[in-house]
């Protein structure tokens, strides 16, 4: 089954990035594009894109950033179709400022209990937005510290509203860890068809300590829900610099599959 969750992940994907955004077909790909989510690349991704001749890379390039521009998008994604050689787009890519993004796509391959968390809560993000918010790293009150600390709060804030566009998705259920009334950690389930995606387990910087407790318990809550549903198939994604998160998910039954490559265009400083 080599390669097959990528495609399930490509998917469920394009599901999500199509809650936050408009699409529009190019010649080359299919460009999805937010103004309100300008400075967020899961928002703003040129995706699918194919281009037969390495002569054609600065006319697919010139394309997308000239929609990306118009509508005042800072920060995007390059999403290689899944037959697109990488040999010349990487130095490419890299050469007009992206940022090569290498992840796993995980399957699950067996059933692995998790012990609950003492003095932890799991309950439906829908129901309890505000610790949602929390848990996506969003401050409780407006930032007033350095340029840098106010736009990470903003990039914060862009996220948790991300992640409340995406509750509108009949298939996605999400659910949040609560320690204390606050939200802590976050992680979910994207059904599409009889192919369930996880998603996280995520935590805002301040309760990294709690990674492989109470995420493990976030990541076994959503697999119980998976035996309710009798999905049959189940995958994640982890960037390959995320040991942590590579290791909690393996614990919990799922295996590499395939590396899957994306290029980010960051906003410039």
């Amino acid at each position: 089954m080599h390669g097959i969750p990528a495609s399930w992940l490509r998917h469920s994907e394009q599901r999500l990035v199509e809650r936050l955004a408009e699409r529009t077909t190019l010649l080359y790909g299919i460009a999805f594009h937010s103004e309100r989510f300008a400075d967020l690349p899961e928002a703003n991704q040129y995706r699918d894109v194919l281009v037969d001749d390495s002569e054609k890379l600065p006319a697919a390039l010139r394309e997308a950033e000239t929609l990306f521009a118009t509508r005042q998008i800072r920060s995007w994604r390059w999403v290689p179709a899944v037959d697109q050689p990488l040999d010349a787009l990487v130095p490419f890519l890299t050469r007009h400022g992206f940022a090569r993004c290498d992840s796993h796509a995980l399957l699950l391959t067996r059933w692995v209990g998790a012990p609950t968390e003492p003095g932890v809560r799991i309950v439906p993000a829908r129901a309890v937005r505000a610790a949602l918010r929390e848990a996506c790293g969003t401050p409780p009150s407006v930032v007033t510290g350095s340029p840098t600390q106010g736009a990470r709060a903003a990039e914060a804030g862009l996220r948790s509203a991300a992640v409340e566009e995406w509750l509108d998705d009949p298939g996605l259920d999400a659910f949040v860890a609560l320690a204390q009334g606050r939200g802590i950690a976050w992680c979910a389930l994207h059904q599409v068809g009889d192919i369930g995606r996880l998603l996280g387990p995520t935590s805002p910087p301040g309760v990294t300590n709690h990674r492989g407790s109470v995420e493990g318990a976030l990541v076994a809550h959503c697999l119980r829900l998976v035996q309710r549903l009798a999905l049959p198939r189940i995958c994640a994604r982890v960037a390959c610099v995320d040991r942590p998160q590579l290791a909690l998910l393996e614990s919990l039954g799922f295996a590499r599959d395939a590396v899957m490559t994306e290029f980010v265009k960051e906003a410039p400083a």
